[in-house]
């Protein structure tokens, strides 16, 4: 039995998720070229929220809040199940990240997770183990990992990605059977990159996962953006906190180019190489937008466009919690980034999550709606929302970086990636709507359906939206971005804007609360979150850092847009908001 009883000295939580799960939220769909169509199935986590917390028993006097952590998690799960898989130490919580394992062998995206105040009372509990097995496979596999390497190059038409782990593990199906399989990182001829699931005893494929996190876009020209295109030289940019020894050292050493301990700039055309300096400390390459952007000093101006962008992302989000010890992408699993990338085709952007420890890509592509086109490099909101992938990815789940695979987890990675953005654009009261890619796609509308915007006239989505059988990642993804700009416009409203937001996270501004309440949440959710799972991690987010005193105004932003108190799966609109808010 894998779900145990637990020592608690409190009653139950004052949110759980336990409804039935639309399958938007457990199951993932790839096509590839050829046609064939591959269903992922993502066990549905359970999710609670304990508001100011549970005492929960201590394995002995003295105990540390990991050791509490392991011990709520054991009780919960079954100690012979739990793996501890990382820690994170936060300034207001800390959280404990376990993997399930049968026989030795890791259940894929099985992770379990608790948040414990300074208190070191538990605040939240997630799992996404599997309960109650119907059958589990033999632990020892027929066939070797390159036996699996070679068959699903074949079967599939790709070939394993380099310097990404074949992993041994068991793949729960919806019936309930634990296959035991080995997990194959693939990129294909098509240009998607995938992770295949071979059968470790028969060799079947038994299906395959998206690994390609993209800027594909839906677009209705309703507003307007701002093209990123003017440069300005800026001086000594590298935060001295986040960044100590400068974006372009590695192992102490300055590598004078576009190589670094954070990210690694790749001009893609020219060999992959970094980009190097102009002189001495100085990477001055004039853009001329008149040209084909493939042209070498475009390509070198772009790449240092996006090293720039990519290490300003990594300083601001460190000082909100997303550090070395918190799964960032830093000393030895910096980005690879690839700029002017003719890798994906056109008019895209990709980025390709990885666990931590290892580096995750980064491709920019150019866009072909004008003429010359236009490279991606140069709009920093796609960067931005490109980046902000790795960041929900890293966070949810404990540095796993495979927990956002199911369409409606997808949609929110897509959400939160589009939100980020959004923040970093606003620079003063009041929020003002917002659109991404207006530049590169060449129309004021950008990429999505509607701008994000604060007047219900100008977005007027809810969660009824999700009704309906539009799967697609950024479809769903724009409600949830368009949720969060509303959060961050009532926090302002309330708090005000903090103009030195992005290197001050100790600012009294709404703005500086929001981005805290994002990647707080982020790494409290649980694997596979829903909408309903990542509001209330939102919510709890808040009490966790400042004590409840946005509930109720998170709460009306939620419900505002259907997404109230009794909000299901079904995904029907409810306006309700908890009674003590009315």
């Amino acid at each position: 039995m894998f779900f145990a009883l637990f020592a608690l000295t409190v009653a139950a939580p004052v949110w759980a998720i336990r409804l039935p799960f639309h399958s938007w939220s457990t199951h993932s769909t790839v096509s590839l070229s050829d046609g064939s169509r591959y269903v992922a199935y993502h066990p549905p986590p359970v999710f609670e929220v304990y508001d100011t917390g549970l005492t929960a028993r201590l394995t002995a006097r003295g105990s540390s809040h990991k050791e509490a952590g392991l011990a709520f998690l054991r009780d919960r799960l079954g100690a012979e199940t739990v793996q501890f898989k990382s820690s994170l130490e936060g300034d207001v919580t800390t959280h404990i990240y376990v993997t399930q394992q049968i026989h030795g062998v890791p259940v894929h995206n099985a992770v379990a997770n608790v948040a414990l105040n300074k208190a070191g009372k538990i605040t939240s509990f997630s799992s996404s183990f599997v309960p109650s097995p119907r059958s589990v496979a033999p632990s020892t596999p027929t066939l070797t990992a390159e036996d699996a390497v070679r068959r699903v190059e074949e079967a599939l038409n790709g070939a394993v990605v380099a310097d990404h782990p074949v992993d041994l593990e068991y793949y729960a199906q919806e019936s309930g059977d634990l296959l035991l399989v080995h997990g194959v990182p693939l990129d294909l001829t098509s240009g998607q990159r995938v992770l295949a699931l071979m059968n470790a005893e028969t060799g079947d494929v038994v299906t395959v996962i998206n690994q390609t996190l993209d800027l594909t876009y839906r677009a209705v020209p309703l507003a307007k953006n701002v093209p990123v295109d003017n440069f300005e030289l800026i001086v000594d940019p590298e935060d001295p906190l986040a960044s100590p020894n400068g974006w372009t050292t590695v192992n102490g050493i300055d590598t004078h180019s576009t190589n670094g301990t954070n990210v690694i700039g790749h001009a893609y055309l020219f060999a992959s190489k970094p980009v190097n300096e102009t002189s001495p400390g100085a990477y001055d390459y004039p853009y001329d937008f008149t040209i084909d952007p493939k042209t070498r000093s475009d390509v070198n101006a772009a790449t240092v466009n996006g090293f720039y962008v990519v290490n300003m992302m990594h300083d601001i989000t460190y000082h909100y919690g997303f550090t070395e010890n918190a799964f960032n992408f830093q000393g030895n699993d910096p980005i690879r980034l690839f700029v002017t990338s003719t890798a994906y085709g056109t008019n895209n952007a990709n980025f390709f999550p990885s666990r931590d420890g290892v580096s995750p890509q980064l491709h920019v592509l150019v866009w072909t709606y004008t003429t010359p086109g236009h490279d991606g490099a140069l709009e920093n909101d796609i960067v931005i929302h490109e980046y902000t992938h790795g960041l929900s990815t890293r966070l949810t789940g404990g540095g796993v970086g495979t927990c956002l695979n199911a369409a409606e987890a997808g949609g929110l990675g897509e959400g939160w990636s589009d939100a980020v953005a959004d923040w970093v654009s606003q620079t003063s009261l009041p929020i003002k709507d917002y659109v991404i890619g207006s530049w590169a796609k060449n129309i004021t509308g950008g990429f999505r359906s509607q701008p994000y915007s604060t007047s219900f006239a100008v977005n007027n989505q809810t969660f009824s939206r999700l009704a309906g059988n539009n799967t697609e990642v950024h479809w769903i993804g724009e409600l949830w971005a368009e949720v969060l700009h509303l959060q961050l416009a009532a926090l302002v409203d309330k708090y005000g804007f903090s103009e030195d937001a992005k290197t001050n996270p100790n600012g009294s501004g709404g703005n500086v609360l929001w981005l805290h309440l994002l990647i707080d949440a982020l790494s409290i959710q649980p694997c596979s979150p829903t909408f309903l799972d990542a509001r209330l991690a939102w919510i709890q987010a808040d009490a966790n850092r400042y004590a409840g005193a946005n509930k109720c105004l998170l709460w009306n932003v939620f419900a505002s847009r259907g997404i109230g108190i009794n909000a299901n799966s079904s995904h029907t609109d409810n306006f309700d908001i908890p009674a003590e808010c009315s």
